[in-house]
């Protein structure tokens, strides 16, 4: 009779992601694993958590009101120059510099005034 050969266990692939849940006890809630690295999560009390939450929503009530306002506020002393597209003429910049306005183009990198 001809002998069978146990198969070798089969290895995780090194890239392979595993997510394991706890069930909350003294033991690490969570668990995530690539390859041979393993990561568990610090196990924290109730209080701290609802700490935790408390901050991160007063600093996101705090971010609001900056991050649902459109642009960023810009001093006029300043001597940046601004771009918009013409509105006549898609192929053409409006460039906005010291209270100066300047139709032209980008040649080589450079805005280059057009003579009209």
């Amino acid at each position: 009779m001809p002998q069978i050969k146990a198969k070798p266990k089969a290895r995780a692939a090194s890239g392979e992601l595993i997510i394991k849940l706890g069930s909350g006890h003294k033991t690490s809630d969570a668990m995530v694993r690539f390859g041979s690295v393993e990561v568990r999560d610090a196990t924290f009390s109730q209080s701290e958590k609802r700490r935790n939450v408390g901050t991160g929503q007063a600093a996101l009530s705090r971010a609001v009101p900056k991050i649902v306002k459109p642009g960023f506020a810009k001093s006029s002393g300043e001597s940046a120059p601004r771009y918009r597209a013409d509105p006549h003429n898609p192929h053409v910049l409006i460039r906005e510099l010291n209270g100066v306005s300047a139709k032209g183009t980008f040649v080589d990198g450079k805005f280059k005034a057009s003579s009209k």
